[in-house]
């Protein structure tokens, strides 16, 4: 049987309830702090998104681990136990060690908290512009996708890879081969599929 990580889904857990608190009152909140309130929300909605890939990815590598399993390792360790049935692999039980990487945690909540006064600062100035503009709404909203897709994304993936990278404490040659691997690749993923979405939105 394999068992999940505990402290990971705990966490989870934790941050769902603030999540469903801030939620209950968020009209109130938002009211009286809009820009701390929407950062604070995105902030834990990163935490839940990198808690829930930080599970996956434990997840996913222990049972790869399983499928690997040493059959001496795993003899000797039934001879210890001594009550296990050596024919009868179905009573195993593999744990899940460790894998909760606070830092981690705490570069996404900080990242989605940083940036988040930054997207909607952004967005109320593409809002003025469709507002004072002349054109019609479709012309408007294609301008508004081309703007935010071409323009805004490549900055904030640029700023996202270098905050992750300098908070990872990564020498130069560690974040330009960083830059170099994840840049391109994620801005085209991106550029294929979620333009698509957001034009079909």
């Amino acid at each position: 049987m394999l068992k999940f990580p505990l402290i990971n889904i705990l966490i989870i857990v934790l941050i769902s309830f603030i999540l469903i608190t801030i939620f209950s009152r968020y009209n109130e909140f938002y009211q009286k702090y809009p820009v701390l309130t929407l950062s604070i929300t995105n902030s834990l909605l990163g935490g839940v998104s990198n808690m829930s890939a930080q599970t996956i990815s434990a997840i996913h590598s222990r049972l790869r681990k399983i499928d690997t399993f040493n059959l001496k390792t795993k003899k000797n360790e039934m001879e210890n136990i001594g009550s296990l049935d050596r024919s009868d692999k179905s009573h195993t039980t593999f744990y899940i060690p460790s894998t909760f990487r606070f830092s981690q945690l705490i570069r996404f909540m900080s990242y989605s908290f940083l940036t988040t006064p930054i997207q909607l600062w952004w967005y109320s100035f593409l809002d003025h512009l469709s507002a004072v503009s002349r054109n019609s709404n479709t012309a408007e909203l294609i301008k508004r996708i081309l703007m935010d897709q071409f323009l805004f994304t490549p900055i904030s993936l640029i700023v996202y890879l270098v905050f992750m990278s300098l908070t990872e404490e990564l020498s130069k040659k560690k974040l330009k081969n960083k830059f170099n691997q994840g840049f391109f690749s994620i801005l085209k993923v991106y550029f294929s599929s979620y333009t698509f979405l957001i034009i079909i939105d």
